[in-house]
């Protein structure tokens, strides 16, 4: 009987690095087979900050509550397909993201990690994920 390396049955990761803050969000695929020149902006998401006017600071913070969960709902529809996903950025949104999303079912299973990074060119996004994503494949 033959028997197979389980490695060769495997389906490659999908994996995407999200670079985001509370408003914006860059994503960042990541090429089956590593070809290092082929880590690309996938999507960009923007959610504008609402204005505020003459409201109470009550009604200012449910607008931006409301704002932030359409902006966590947006991107987490747009990596839903992916199994490994690197959230980053300024802040503390990849946190709070990563907490929505390990309650929702269609995320269990998948690996999301969060790392910190400040304003960077997205130059210096791609090349974060990239090197996030080759260390953790030699590691794996």
């Amino acid at each position: 009987m033959k028997q197979t390396n389980s490695k060769q049955n495997q389906q490659p990761k999908k994996r995407v690095g999200v670079w985001m803050d509370h408003f914006r969000a860059f994503l960042f695929s990541v090429p089956e087979g590593g070809k290092k020149d082929a880590y690309a902006l996938k999507e960009s998401i923007e959610t504008t900050e609402p204005e505020h006017g003459r409201q109470s600071e009550h009604t200012i913070h449910n607008a931006e509550q409301q704002l932030r969960q359409k902006h966590f709902r947006s991107i987490a529809t747009h990596i839903g397909a992916f199994d490994e996903i690197l959230l980053f950025g300024p802040g503390t949104a990849q946190e709070e993201l990563r907490n929505q999303l390990s309650d929702d079912v269609h995320f269990r299973g998948k690996r999301v990690a969060v790392e910190s990074a400040g304003h960077i060119t997205q130059n210096q996004m791609v090349a974060k994920v990239r090197e996030y994503f080759e260390a953790n494949t030699k590691a794996a």
